[in-house]
């Protein structure tokens, strides 16, 4: 009796979740080259709460940041010597995983001598 309890259980907590829903982003970073980018800090803000995840590449490049809400956000792709990578007004949608693939561009150098 209380395995049929159990999975009754499970099933209803499954049924929901799926109802519920999630977004999430996924992409891969590469250079301007082509080649992958392992370590790069992908930060994504909700625009109406301000709410933030963060994430970092793979050793792939690729990158999966999941349970998002259903909303409007900002996606920011920084790695050390170059240029960030910017783009506002991404919609998520429940059950769904846009792909936000970036090509990072080398920065300024700024040479100091002490």
């Amino acid at each position: 009796m209380l395995r049929i309890a159990l999975v009754f259980l499970l099933s209803v907590l499954a049924v929901t979740v799926q109802s519920i829903g999630a977004a999430s982003v996924v992409g891969t970073v590469t250079d301007s080259t082509g080649s992958v980018m392992p370590g790069v800090k992908i930060t994504v803000r909700n625009l109406s709460t301000q709410f933030v995840c963060t994430g970092q590449t793979n050793s792939g490049g690729a990158n999966y940041i999941p349970s998002m809400a259903s909303r409007s956000y900002a996606v920011v792709v920084e790695a050390a010597g170059f240029e960030n990578y910017l783009q506002t007004g991404l919609i998520l949608r429940i059950n769904e995983s846009p792909r936000v693939d970036v090509q990072l561009e080398l920065g300024n150098v700024t040479e100091s001598v002490e």
